[in-house]
């Protein structure tokens, strides 16, 4: 009887802790939500296919730890941005072209402000940032 009681109790502490861990990250994706908007500047000047890598703008937004939005580059071209929160102070997604991915996105979370790194297919790179406007 004691060893029933024992695991008993260990399924309710399992049960009542990953419970917790749910609310707690649902209350840190809440926070990050709203609508984002900023900038992504290449640090690279031509990519592996001998075109010009290029800057552009971003607009996105994050509900419950979901990023979804668009980027546009210098010529007009738009990209699907897509990612998620890690955590609360960390942040991976992805941009796709004519639902291809086509290059990775990491970053950081902090004061109503990511920033992060790219990589594209044809080895552009460079930073990213945007800004809480909503």
């Amino acid at each position: 009887m004691d060893r029933f009681f024992a695991a008993c109790v260990a399924l309710i502490l399992v049960s009542a802790s990953s419970g917790c861990s749910v609310q707690d990250d649902a209350q840190v994706y809440r926070e990050l939500d709203g609508v984002w908007e900023g900038t992504y500047t290449s640090t690279t000047d031509v990519g592996t296919n001998g075109l010009e890598c290029t800057d552009g703008s971003i607009k996105s937004k994050m509900t419950d730890g979901i990023l979804e939005g668009s980027a546009t580059n210098t010529y007009g071209d738009s990209y699907a941005v897509s990612g998620r929160a890690i955590d609360s102070k960390s942040m991976e997604g992805r941009f796709e072209l004519s639902g291809v991915t086509v290059g990775k996105i990491q970053g950081s979370l902090s004061n109503g402000r990511m920033d992060g790194t790219f990589v594209d297919a044809e080895d552009c790179r460079g930073n990213w940032v945007v800004y809480r406007v909503e």
